[in-house]
């Protein structure tokens, strides 16, 4: 088992992906998108550094949590579809 560890400093949060190495499946939890409130835009920085590590890592993504707003829910849907057997919403863990 192998967790890493990604740091968002605009929005003060961890995005974790948790990783079996044996099956290469893995978990992403609290997501991150950075949102402006005051132009009212989004930046997906934060959210390509996760899947640029899922995708290059060949992780599928049977498993996602989110903690807080589900904005982000859709883009991870479709950058990860790829490596996604079912996506399971574990929101309430």
């Amino acid at each position: 088992m192998h967790v890493e560890i990604f740091h968002d400093k605009s929005t003060a949060t961890f995005t974790y992906v948790v990783v079996d190495e044996s099956s290469k499946k893995c978990a992403v939890i609290d997501s991150v998108l950075e949102y402006d409130q005051f132009s009212g835009e989004v930046s997906y920085e934060s959210a390509n550094k996760v899947v640029n590590y899922v995708q290059e890592h060949k992780l599928q993504t049977p498993w996602s949590s989110w903690l807080n707003a589900r904005t982000r829910r859709p883009y991870y849907r479709r950058s990860l579809s790829a490596r996604t057997h079912r996506w399971k919403n574990c929101d309430g863990l």
